[in-house]
C-alpha cells in the first residue's frame, strides 16, 4: 500500500488578490512553506478574475502546470500566507474548494500533490 504522506503533500490553489489573478500557490502541508507558480499565458484569459467555474473548466491544464513545476519548485517560509492557508482549509484540498490565505488573497483549490524527497530539500 502506498503511503501518500511519506514525503509530504503540497496543496495547489489558483489565487486572486482582490479579484485580480495572483498566481498558483503551492503550500506544503507539513510546514506551511510556499512556492509560487506563474499562470501560463494561455490560461490567464480564463482566470483573469476570480472564477471557480474557470478553475473547474481548466482542471487538466492546471494540474499539468503544477506537476510540471513540482521538480523545480522553491519553497520558502518567508511568505506569511502559507500557514494561514492551511489553517483556513485544513481539510483535503479538493478541486473547487475555496481557500482564504489572508484578508485579500482568496484561492480555489486545484488539489493535493504528493511530494518526492527532492521537493523537500529546499
Amino acid at each position: 500500500m502506498k503511503d501518500s504522506n511519506r514525503y509530504g503533500v503540497a496543496i495547489a490553489s489558483v489565487v486572486w488578490r482582490a479579484d485580480e489573478l495572483y498566481r498558483i500557490v503551492l503550500v506544503r502541508r507539513q510546514d506551511g512553506a510556499v512556492a509560487l507558480i506563474e499562470v501560463p499565458d494561455d490560461l490567464v484569459k480564463d482566470l483573469v478574475r476570480f472564477d471557480r467555474t474557470a478553475v473547474l473548466k481548466n482542471r487538466w491544464s492546471l494540474e499539468a502546470v503544477v506537476r510540471g513545476h513540482l521538480a523545480n519548485a522553491v519553497f520558502s517560509r518567508d511568505v506569511e500566507f502559507g500557514k494561514s492557508g492551511l489553517e483556513n482549509g485544513s481539510v483535503k484540498a479538493e478541486l473547487g474548494n475555496l481557500r482564504r490565505f489572508n484578508s485579500v488573497l482568496l484561492g480555489v483549490d486545484i488539489g493535493e500533490f504528493d511530494l518526492k524527497p527532492r521537493y523537500l530539500w529546499n
